[in-house]
């Protein structure tokens, strides 16, 4: 803590130097004080794991005012390791902060969009949160998805995010995952939405591409919200908007997406697959 004091004085040139490897240090220090808490070591109850996350939290505020997207980043790495101590409280409370962070500090719409994506990478992987407390920031997440400043960003954030409400790592107390088919295909359903106003403006045949991808992926894993008549429409709506496109090699790009998904789904067709059988490709 005094260090931290005396570092702090340095100002808001140094303490990006100063700080930074102080958090990082904090983080090792409090996974091996859970090993001993774990282990019941020598030096067990001489510090807590607790306590040594407090510190952090507290580190990673001081470089905010200075740094806030570098702070931001060290808050949702900080959530990683409190979820792998089994710390879910704190580690809720830490991407807590990131959010309060990106609310108030950030407002480059190309860094949001990498905290976003960031953002639900991390969530992802914290198996260990309460599913409450993990729907309250998976939530909070896609809202902040679905009002990027650009319209190709929010429809990859959207999309992006409805592997958060898809996640077999989440379990409630009586071993149910966490896999809400119907937010899913909403998620789904709204990137689709946006994807077409971008059309209005450019062309962005790539993204109906990049969402027909995770409409196969949920079919395939078992989502019954997801069913053949919203595949069979996006593989109809793609055909339009390619046959209507000038050869180049914006076009022949494309293609060799879109031919590649079609390999897929008649692999699967082939392979005896019925859930693939009415489809039409």
């Amino acid at each position: 803590v005094g260090a931290r004091k005396r570092f702090g004085q340095g100002g808001p040139r140094r303490i990006k130097f100063t700080l930074v490897p102080m958090v990082v240090r904090a983080l090792e220090l409090a996974e091996r004080v859970h090993e001993e808490e774990e282990g019941g070591g020598e030096r067990a109850g001489t510090i807590s794991a607790k306590k040594v996350f407090g510190f952090t939290l507290e580190t990673i505020k001081g470089l905010a005012s200075a740094e806030p997207v570098m702070a931001l980043r060290l808050f949702l790495q900080a959530s990683l390791i409190a979820n792998k101590c089994g710390e879910d409280k704190i580690a809720y409370e830490l991407v807590s902060q990131a959010f309060i962070l990106y609310e108030d500090e950030v407002s480059d719409s190309k860094i949001q969009m990498e905290l976003v994506l960031e953002a639900a990478g991390t969530l992802f992987l914290l198996n260990n949160l309460d599913p409450e407390d993990y729907d309250t920031l998976i939530t909070n997440t896609t809202k902040h998805a679905a009002r990027l400043l650009k319209k190709p960003d929010q429809c990859r954030a959207v999309y992006t995010c409805s592997h958060l409400f898809w996640n077999a790592g989440v379990k409630y107390e009586d071993g149910r995952t966490f896999q809400d088919g119907k937010r899913v295909l909403d998620c789904l359903q709204r990137s689709l939405k946006i994807a077409d106003v971008c059309m209005q403006s450019s062309n962005n045949v790539n993204l109906f591409i990049e969402i027909l991808d995770r409409y196969l992926y949920y079919y395939e894993a078992g989502n019954e919200k997801v069913t053949v008549k919203y595949i069979q429409g996006l593989l109809d709506l793609v055909n339009e908007h390619l046959s209507t496109m000038e050869a180049g090699q914006e076009l022949d790009n494309l293609r060799g997406h879109y031919n590649a998904t079609l390999a897929h789904i008649r692999r699967k067709k082939e392979g005896g697959d019925e859930r693939f059988s009415e489809l039409t490709v």
